[in-house]
């Protein structure tokens, strides 16, 4: 197999050029976006094998038998990558879909399941750990969490150093520093190492207790290591307010 050299990035399948704008105004923000139009678009960007999927987006008005063919091929090339089905009336297959690892929402989609659904993704990329994610997706819910803000909550949980957390963010000591007491005050911790020691009995639950929450269930838990961080994931920053004349 080819060494994954592109940076991993998000896969949407959305026919509809509104969606699909939306879609990537909500994820570049925290990595790299690769959009298709229809399945054909979604084959070829799967053939490459140069890239790690973060998750899979498929928006469309209905579950054909061709949306299960492509969800097949997605999962076939990123066995962990989260995913997502958004239908625009009663999906026909839900089992189908959850046995493949998708959820099945049906638009309108609420922006905190959408929050929700891109936190627990990011999540599990930078612990590499399902339970992990399962339990700041939980969190993310009760504390009404931005998805910045659920990163953060999983990176508390790993050995990161504040070096390392800098460089991995792609920002400044004093951005990090903010981010970091922002942080703690919502969760009402003393410090990154409380909060990370909080999340780890949170997601011990949920590998004790599966029924605890669902969106790992069924899920074989990945290799250990560290995952892309923003700035590997090449998220593009937010553009600086202008100033006032």
């Amino acid at each position: 197999m080819a060494k994954r050299s592109a940076a991993p990035a998000f896969l949407v399948l959305a026919p509809d050029g509104r969606a699909r704008a939306s879609w990537k105004e909500r994820l570049q923000r925290h990595g790299q976006v690769r959009m298709c139009a229809d399945i054909d678009a979604v084959s070829k960007e799967l053939q490459s094998l140069r890239r790690r999927w973060l998750c899979f987006v498929v928006d469309v008005e209905v579950d054909r038998v061709s949306i299960h063919r492509a969800l097949k091929s997605m999962r076939r090339a990123e066995p962990m990558a989260p995913g997502v089905v958004i239908v625009r009336e009663k999906a026909r297959a839900p089992k189908a879909l959850a046995g493949l690892g998708f959820r099945v929402v049906v638009a309108p989609v609420a922006p905190k399941d959408v929050r929700s659904f891109i936190g627990y993704s990011l999540a599990l990329e930078v612990s590499q750990n399902p339970h992990i994610a399962a339990a700041v997706e939980a969190i993310g819910a009760q504390k009404a969490l931005t998805v910045k803000q659920m990163e953060l909550t999983a990176l508390a949980a790993t050995d990161l150093t504040r070096e390392e957390l800098v460089a991995g963010l792609g920002v400044s000591h004093n951005t990090v520093k903010t981010r970091v007491r922002q942080l703690l005050r919502i969760h009402e911790e003393d410090s990154m190492d409380s909060l990370g020691k909080t999340v780890l009995r949170l997601a011990l639950a949920h590998a004790t207790h599966p029924s605890w929450t669902a969106p790992s269930r069924g899920i074989v838990p990945p290799p250990k290591g560290p995952g892309a961080m923003p700035a590997q994931r090449k998220a593009q920053k937010r553009a600086r307010p202008p100033r006032a004349t």
